[in-house]
């Protein structure tokens, strides 16, 4: 790991750390995780995504350490209702992964989520918006022309994942219940049960063919992306 950063947090400053999933696993890194993480290892079929899993949870308190100095082995995670861990402490973060690259996002205070995906043409991909966008999305993807369905298609997706994973609920939140952008601008055009302008939306740059987006309750803040 090659991390230049002093690890100084305010609550008006987001953090983004990008991880190679494909690094050498380093032999303590799985003995940070938790039994609720190694048990999810051991349902994995295939070693690259035991591998994978390994990598970004390890990385993953290895950062978290840095911002709270302490050792990673003493991370403690307590989980909510819908499974997503927390700290028991003003640090906020949250976690995604996808193929071969996976992103970690940390603030104060203020619950956030995020999440990445690499971007390939998806079987049923109009069946999947009419599913699971709102009327909004769906009429602004008809739209789009042909060759930029995919990247619009997943611009809205890691938006909608972000978003439900920050207010806590994950896959347990109707992911129509809400509006966003398509284009490059993100933005929550509203929400169902809140006022869209307490929340905060982001896409950032990440590698070729990756799209990504942070969402976060409150105003706004700084962001910096990193690499571990």
């Amino acid at each position: 790991m090659n991390m230049t950063s002093n690890f100084q947090l305010n609550s008006e400053q987001v953090d983004l750390w990008l991880i190679d999933l494909n690094v050498p696993i380093e032999e303590r890194w799985p003995l940070l995780l938790d039994a609720i993480e190694q048990k999810r290892v051991d349902h994995f079929k295939f070693v690259r995504d035991k591998n994978h899993f390994v990598v970004s949870h390890a990385i993953l308190r290895i950062l978290l350490s840095k911002y709270l100095s302490c050792a990673p082995d003493e991370i403690t995670f307590e989980y909510n209702d819908h499974g997503k861990p927390f700290l028991n402490h003003a640090l906020q973060f949250n976690l995604s992964h996808s193929k071969d690259y996976a992103v970690v996002a940390i603030t104060l205070n203020d619950p956030i989520g995020v999440d990445i995906e690499y971007q390939q043409p998806v079987d049923r991909m109009d069946a999947i918006v009419h599913r699971f966008f709102s009327a909004k999305e769906i009429e602004a993807y008809c739209a789009l022309p042909d060759d930029q369905k995919v990247s619009g298609f997943y611009n809205a997706w890691t938006r909608k994942e972000a978003f439900v994973k920050a207010i806590g609920k994950g896959i347990f939140y109707a992911l129509n219940h809400f509006d966003v952008t398509l284009g490059p601008l993100a933005k929550i055009l509203s929400i169902k049960d809140q006022e869209a302008s307490e929340w905060q939306l982001r896409a950032f740059d990440t590698v070729p063919n990756y799209a990504a987006a942070v969402a976060w309750k409150g105003g706004e803040k700084r962001m910096s992306v990193g690499w571990c």
